[in-house]
């Protein structure tokens, strides 16, 4: 319950289309709990993240469930607490869970450029590209 209310408070003000287009047909809460239905397997990997004075600043789900590589499945930043480099702490976090060099894969919406530039930071490369039409993907 934790971790999806963090999760539905990182959408406030998100870049991704697709998150915008869910919480606005659903709401926040709702949509965490669809996005976290398909975080696979691996919630010992799922971690909170808090500053030195105690409050949470954000969230990262690490994912080595289901057909698809590692994976960092979701991280997301307090509204409040962006722009202070927590989302680099979060990446770096997620990719030593998965063990790096082991082949991680993330995504972005391009439009999110903020987040495409901190998987840049992290030593993230861009692969391939999903186009989708009509509804999210």
């Amino acid at each position: 319950d934790a971790l999806l209310d963090v999760v539905a408070r990182t959408y406030a003000g998100t870049r991704d289309a697709e998150i915008r287009r869910t919480v606005a047909r659903d709401g926040a809460p709702a949509a965490a709990r669809r996005r976290a239905s398909g975080f696979g397997s691996s919630p010992e990997l799922w971690r909170l993240a808090y500053d030195a004075g105690g409050a949470c600043v954000g969230v990262v789900v690490p994912d080595r469930g289901g057909p698809w590589p590692p994976d960092i499945a979701y991280v997301g930043v307090l509204p409040e607490h962006r722009g202070r480099g927590h989302v680099h702490d979060l990446l770096a976090e997620g990719t030593r869970l998965l063990g790096a060099g082991t082949g991680i894969t993330g995504a972005a919406d391009a439009a999110n450029t903020a987040m495409v530039a901190a998987f840049a930071r992290a030593g993230y490369r861009v692969v391939d590209r999903l186009l989708a039409f009509g509804q999210a993907v």
